[in-house]
């Protein structure tokens, strides 16, 4: 079986692929974004047991803003009356695309969730923000900003019948696996938070009209895992937002009838999912209606 990890026309991680074909041959990728990259790739390239890393790379990207990046007479010109969070945007941008070209789980996955992570914990004052500047405020939700525009990515792909679907499955899989990694930080903005909730309820049948439809076996299934993250990862998460409605409705909210809803979905793929669908999507079926009635015992099936 070839290992899907593995570009097959290089020989090597789909993502360094990505980063030396796509991103750095790309003309419009300038010095700062690939100097930024160039940190990035240490960072994947480490051992999975190495502990620094993440840190070591969430340390130089700081390192960075504060040398060469305001150094660049230009970039202080056009960018610092914006703040720190144009360089952060910059970051969460090229990280992420890295993200899509990470198997999920793997080690490279989590070291790109940790280093998101590890960011928000900086804090502003390692960006030189002081309490009195309005960015002090906004630091915290400075990341979810950023990332909100990648949520169209934690969808089914188009073109089901192409030969390349099942890989772009797998990007959209591993982008949401990060988002739910976010989620569980507590690092996403209210916004993207119930985003949550619209991809349970498409992918487990419980959303109506709403959504998109997949029409081949093989996206029905991607939709599933794309949404399996939410449960398996952050479902104390979700299952706050269920105990303790927002304050404010939600567009999309998550309540206890779509909490029970989406455990009898999920008995219902373990059940009738061959063994063969992709992405362990029937053992994760199983552990995700148990996992389910656990945090909410109150909604467990009889």
């Amino acid at each position: 079986m070839a290992d899907e990890s593995v570009c097959e026309a290089t020989g090597k991680p789909r993502w360094l692929s990505y980063l030396e074909n796509n991103l750095l041959d790309d003309v419009d990728v300038d010095n700062d974004q690939r100097a930024i990259l160039a940190v990035f790739r240490v960072m994947l390239e480490a051992p999975a047991g190495d502990a620094s890393a993440v840190a070591s790379t969430s340390q130089k990207i700081v390192q960075y803003y504060h040398g060469e990046f305001l150094g660049n007479s230009e970039q202080v010109q056009s960018w610092t009356d914006r703040g720190v969070m144009v360089y952060i945007n910059e970051v969460a941008g090229l990280a992420l695309e890295l993200a899509a070209e990470v198997l999920f789980p793997g080690p490279e996955h989590d070291k790109l969730a940790r280093f998101f992570i590890a960011i928000r914990d900086a804090g502003p004052q390692a960006f030189g923000i002081k309490e009195q500047d309005p960015s002090f405020e906004l630091y915290d939700t400075a990341v979810g900003t950023a990332v909100e525009e990648y949520w169209n990515r934690c969808q089914v792909p188009n073109r089901e019948t192409d030969a390349d679907f099942k890989t772009r499955c797998e990007e959209s899989i591993s982008i949401a696996a990060l988002f739910a990694k976010f989620l569980e930080a507590d690092m996403l903005t209210p916004r993207i938070i119930q985003f949550a909730a619209i991809l349970l309820g498409e992918a487990l049948g419980t959303a109506g009209d709403k959504g998109w439809k997949p029409t081949t076996q093989l996206g029905k299934w991607c939709q599933v895992a794309i949404a399996m993250p939410y449960i398996l990862i952050s479902g104390e998460a979700v299952a706050h937002q269920v105990r303790s409605p927002a304050a404010k409705p939600l567009v999309y909210p998550c309540g206890r009838e779509d909490w029970k809803a989406w455990i009898a979905a999920f008995q219902r793929l373990a059940e009738t999912l061959p063994e063969e669908a992709e992405w362990g999507l029937k053992e994760d079926a199983k552990k995700a209606c148990e996992k389910m009635q656990v945090l909410l015992p109150e909604s467990a099936i009889e």
